[in-house]
């Protein structure tokens, strides 16, 4: 019997039995328990200078619904004033059946002498999800001079009529080759959503840098993610003479989901360079190396590991394994820092030492920082002390001798 895809709620199945000559007709009424898919909303920041410019706010759905989700935004004032700094916006925001990934448009006014604002982006009045996070806050970064030319959208592939995109910051400065850095996006649905601000600040150090969608894990299970990324860097390889970066220095970088899928991008040799922020690195011992403040069971059916490999980590070994990158280091793969916070009840700081033993073990030059006391989004993680570690890494990787800075012992 099929009866298709259920709202979410509890529902009573009656399954009949007609009978026949030797069976008599019987009656069985099911009670099916169907969760609905939870909308989310992350921190964001915008960059903005002396011109008003246009941005998106990206709201997630947990998993495809069949049917229409729909839910009411509208923004609210904090030091950012409405008409002053931004334009208030407030609507209804919709999904079709089958669409995990939606944005907000928003402006923000030109002002170069404000300093950096914020305001809240709220949700409401869910139909057809709940709602997992009803609140952001939006940063407004103000720089009298962006550090990067108007950003350019490119389709790098189409998969089942469905283009997938790469959006390109080149820098401000300078004539290029730049080294590029491939920004990999990603929440803990992976989806591809996500700030890329970390990314885009370092066009400030003549870094051009390639933000990277992929296929959801709710619509195409790993390792499609993984597929999408190399082809993307592909694309970017293959049209760098037109892009003006070099071809032979480009970083993979990501946080979270993303720190993740750059490790898995950096054992295929993909890249010359990776940097892993908070990632996964073996799926199969998350639970056994979670902290003991982690609210999250890593073996569960809808947990985020579960989601990407498409069951639970403990009754698919194989599809786990395949995506640990911790098992797929070997000598010849690029320099690799990890970063993680050693406070991180997500995931546990363990999974990156796992990995850097990995990259030890195999003769890879790996760097791993464990910073006491930061769990998995602190503030930390858009300070000048996480930067500077990240540059310093990048210098030392992508740029040549004769431009590095005199090496810093730490």
């Amino acid at each position: 019997m099929n009866v298709g895809a259920l709202p979410g709620g509890e529902h009573e199945l009656t399954i009949s039995y007609a009978g026949n000559s030797d069976f008599e007709r019987a009656d069985k009424t099911l009670t099916q328990r169907v969760t609905a898919p939870a909308l989310s909303i992350a921190n964001t920041t915008l960059a903005a200078g002396s011109e008003s410019r246009n941005g998106a706010i990206q709201v997630t759905l947990s998993a495809a619904s069949a049917d229409v989700v729909s839910v009411n935004y509208r923004t609210s004032d904090g030091s950012a004033i409405a008409g002053a700094d931004y334009i208030a916006a407030q609507g209804l925001l919709t999904f079709q059946p089958g669409q995990t990934l939606a944005t907000i448009p928003i402006h923000i006014v030109g002002n170069a002498n404000a300093s950096q604002q914020s305001f809240a982006m709220e949700l409401s009045n869910a139909n057809g999800a709940s709602i997992a996070t009803p609140r952001a806050i939006i940063t407004i970064a103000r720089d009298a001079k962006l550090t990067y030319r108007t950003p350019v959208e490119y389709s790098y592939a189409t998969i089942d009529g469905v283009p997938l995109r790469a959006t390109f910051y080149a820098p401000a400065n300078g004539d290029g080759p730049w080294p590029l850095i491939v920004w990999i996006p990603g929440n803990s649905t992976y989806d591809a959503a996500g700030d890329t601000a970390a990314a885009v600040r370092e066009t400030a150090h003549g870094y051009a840098v390639a933000s990277v969608a992929y296929r959801p894990a709710s619509t195409a299970p790993f390792p499609a993610q993984l597929d999408d990324l190399l082809a993307a860097i592909n694309w970017l390889r293959t049209n760098a003479s037109t892009l003006n970066v070099d071809p032979k220095r480009i970083a993979a970088w990501g946080a979270g989901a993303g720190g993740h899928l750059a490790a898995l991008v950096g054992t295929r040799g993909a890249a010359q360079a990776v940097i892993d922020w908070s990632g996964i690195a073996d799926p199969a011992t998350l639970q056994a190396d979670a902290l003991g403040c982690s609210t999250i069971d890593w073996n569960a059916p809808t947990s985020p590991a579960a989601l990407l490999i498409g069951c639970s980590p403990s009754d698919c070994p194989d599809s786990a394994a395949a995506a640990a990158p911790a098992r797929y280091v070997h000598r010849g793969n690029p320099p690799m820092l990890l970063m993680h916070g050693g406070a991180d009840c997500f995931i546990s700081p363990a999974q990156s030492e796992n990995l850097y033993s990995a990259l030890i073990h195999a003769g890879v030059d790996g760097t791993l920082r464990t910073i006491a006391g930061i769990d998995h989004d602190s503030p930390f993680w858009s300070s000048a002390a996480a930067f500077a570690e990240v540059e310093s890494f990048l210098e030392r990787s992508l740029k040549p001798a004769e431009a590095r800075a005199r090496p810093v012992r730490h």
